[in-house]
């Protein structure tokens, strides 16, 4: 299997952008792509610069009320693109696809399920469906 490309950005300073972008340079199975945490604002150039065959996920670090709008715009310009958000206050993780399969979805949802295992006695997972395509009213 062909090693995923990893960025990851922040939207300030911060050491949580740090150990992330250091835990993904040391595994096998992935490439930090520029070596380094980046700031959030050179991330869309950078993803229009790479090769449509990249398989490539971004790595938010910040607010939610500074990256849920990136993400979505990254989203929207990238349909191939996974984009997980990770908060800088507290532990919360969001994770971003656009038209996800179902499959697709329930697999590494029972994925995630099974890896973290009983570490926690609550654990919650929020699935949200959007869709740019017009509804029939």
């Amino acid at each position: 299997m062909s090693k995923l490309n990893i960025l990851v950005a922040t939207t300030s300073p911060d050491i949580k952008a740090e150990v992330i972008a250091a835990s993904v340079a040391e595994r096998s199975d992935m490439q930090l792509l520029e070596d380094r945490v980046l700031s959030a604002s050179d991330i869309e150039d950078i993803l229009n610069s790479l090769s449509d065959s990249s398989r490539c996920a971004v790595v938010l670090v910040g607010r939610p009320v500074e990256t849920n709008e990136l993400s979505q715009r990254l989203l929207v310009q990238h349909s191939e693109l996974l984009v997980l958000q990770v908060d800088i206050v507290g532990d919360n993780v969001r994770i971003g696809l656009r038209d996800p399969r179902l499959d697709t979805l329930f697999d590494t949802l029972r994925d995630l399920a099974e890896r973290m295992g009983a570490r926690s006695i609550e654990r919650i997972a929020h699935v949200r469906f959007e869709t740019d395509r017009p509804t029939d009213a």
